[in-house]
């Protein structure tokens, strides 16, 4: 993944460690589970907002770029699926997980542990698969090739000078 995108993905991912940590939080019966029942809703709120906060900044950065851009698609990037390589690992994670969820709530036989394992890579790859196939990381993607392009170009220009 690009490093434009490791602070949103490293925000959302602070929600994938809040579902972790759901099953050692209470409702109070001793202090130690009364703090990591705040401490699970501070690091959801806290990935949440931050998530969407640098997105949002990183989108008005992007914003004239990607208007012009030639392949832009007025699809979200909840909607599209295996877009690039990065999203066809992260949506195929997402299948699997999701059905590994779902057959785990349905026959109850996978046990805590893998339920937990399982909840946590579906919530985490959700919140990668938006981004990784959306048009912001679309148009970094792009840049990053067309810059490779330009720096393999000047040094075979100076092999040959």
């Amino acid at each position: 993944m690009k490093k434009q995108m490791a602070i949103p993905a490293g925000c959302f991912a602070l929600i994938s460690v809040a579902v972790l940590l759901i099953p050692f939080s209470g409702s109070g019966e001793t202090g130690l589970q009364r703090g990591m029942g705040y401490a699970v809703g501070v690091l959801f709120w806290a990935g949440l907002i931050g998530g969407i906060a640098v997105y949002v900044i990183m989108n008005r950065k992007y914003r004239a770029f990607l208007a012009d851009s030639p392949g832009r698609n007025r699809i979200p990037g909840v909607f599209r699926f295996f877009r690039n390589r990065a999203a066809v690992v992260v949506d195929c994670v997402m299948i699997i997980s999701l059905l590994c969820v779902i057959a785990g709530a349905a026959w109850q036989s996978l046990g805590t542990a893998a339920d937990l394992i399982f909840l946590f890579l579906l919530v985490t790859s959700v919140y990668l698969h938006v981004l990784v196939n959306g048009n912001l990381f679309a148009y970094i993607l792009d840049t990053g090739k067309t810059e490779e392009k330009e720096k393999r170009k000047d040094e075979e220009e100076k092999e040959i000078q």
